[in-house]
């Protein structure tokens, strides 16, 4: 039986300026799943509207830098945890979602 795992992500609304939480369950993959993929995931088969940048998944363009669990990571390098909580850049201008300028 596959886990689920908890993730919270906090999301912006550029059009309002309006910031929410949201919380996501999702079943957790294999062991040695990116925070991208969890993205992947909930984009895919849980909210299509979630907003993140996400094309290199190489580490090497720091598009997707966000906080993870509070500490500044890039989610297509750093391996997914157990429960997730996702913010944008606090010092960073938010363009949607988890993508920030």
């Amino acid at each position: 039986m596959k886990r689920k795992r908890n993730v919270t992500i906090r999301r912006f609304d550029p059009e309002s300026g309006e910031s929410c939480v949201r919380s996501y369950q999702v079943e957790a993959g294999e062991e040695k799943e990116s925070v991208m993929n969890v993205l992947d995931a909930i984009a895919e088969s849980v909210d299509p509207s979630l907003a993140y940048y996400g094309p290199c998944r190489a580490g090497k363009c720091g598009g997707c830098l966000m906080l993870v669990n509070g500490k500044a990571s890039l989610a297509c390098s750093v391996i997914a945890e157990g429960d997730l909580l996702l913010e944008p850049l606090p010092d960073r201008r938010i363009l949607a979602d988890l993508i920030t300028e």
